[in-house]
């Protein structure tokens, strides 16, 4: 966001992995869908709270408790309206979320905070459709010589996992075109 970055208020996420394979299967479109359903989902309950450009709002404290609450203050221009995101969420993603909120209050005291506040669902951290890959040479499932890699590919969730699984398809294209085979006479 550009907007007031000196205002009191950040501008940050939480990002909860998904395991495209186990998800989906071979259903190549899986995490589209899935994405869409959550942004319908969360239009309509705007909608359904008397909105129309409003973000989703839900205290932590009220995401954790299943209840509904009034927004707290936020720097949106457009404004933040009450919505259950806990039940927008499908429960495996409630339930990471949930891990990990108490996993960085343990090590992070006081990061469960009456003062956060989750706002609408960010769906587009990655690319929802995997490009299919073989798991062993890395190439496309379709075209020989073609390498899917990082975030565009389905393969990164960030800037880190991507670069890792680019350093992966490295790899493997220097083992393929530097391969020598010996002989034992």
């Amino acid at each position: 966001s550009n907007y007031k970055r000196n205002s009191p208020f950040a501008n940050a996420a939480l990002v909860v992995s998904v395991d495209h394979q186990k998800l989906f299967g071979n259903d190549l479109f899986g995490g589209l869908k899935l994405r869409r359903d959550l942004e319908r989902k969360s239009y309509v309950a705007i909608q359904d709270a008397g909105g129309s450009k409003e973000l989703p709002a839900q205290s932590l404290p009220d995401f954790i408790a299943g209840k509904t609450g009034a927004p707290r203050a936020g720097s949106s221009p457009s404004g933040a309206l009450s919505v259950r995101l806990d039940q927008i969420l499908p429960s495996f993603l409630r339930e990471r979320l949930l891990e990990g909120l108490e996993r960085f209050d343990r090590n992070m005291k006081g990061f469960i905070s009456p003062e956060a506040q989750f706002y609408g669902v960010e769906s587009r951290t990655s690319c929802p459709i995997r490009v299919v890959r073989d798991p062993e040479t890395l190439q496309s499932a379709s075209h020989a010589g073609l390498y899917p890699a990082g975030e565009g590919a389905g393969y990164a969730g960030g800037i880190t996992s991507a670069a890792c699984d680019g350093v992966r398809i490295a790899d493997q294209i220097a083992q393929t075109l530097f391969r020598v085979e010996t002989r034992i006479p």
